[in-house]
């Protein structure tokens, strides 16, 4: 028998013996009302920290990235445009050449 099946078997014969209902429970709850009967505290001050903070740091890292990409992105665009670099697709800029200066002086990066 697998434990999950073990563990209601017993708490079905406990529950029978005993005269008790089963009640389904809140993780959440269960654990802060263990930690409650554990320590003995009447009234406690109790901190439940969900899994779901422990995904938030994997995601502000991606997104500490992105915002790094798009940091450098910017910081290249605008050094281009300081010096008067454009690039461009068409046709009207290419040739054999990497680069060229066109008829307006403006550097050209195909």
């Amino acid at each position: 028998m697998d434990a999950p099946l073990q563990v209601t078997a017993v708490v079905q014969i406990l529950s029978q013996l005993w005269m008790k209902p089963i009640v389904a429970v809140n993780h959440c709850v269960a654990d802060i009302e263990m930690g409650r009967v554990v320590t003995g505290a009447d009234d406690p001050v109790v901190l439940y920290v969900t899994p779901t903070i422990t995904k938030l740091k994997p995601r502000h890292e991606i997104a500490s990235q992105i915002q790094d990409i798009k940091t450098t992105i910017r910081d290249i665009q605008e050094g281009a445009i300081r010096y008067g670099f454009s690039t461009s697709t068409s046709s009207e800029y290419s040739n054999t050449s990497t680069s060229r200066i066109t008829k307006d002086n403006m550097w050209r990066d195909p």
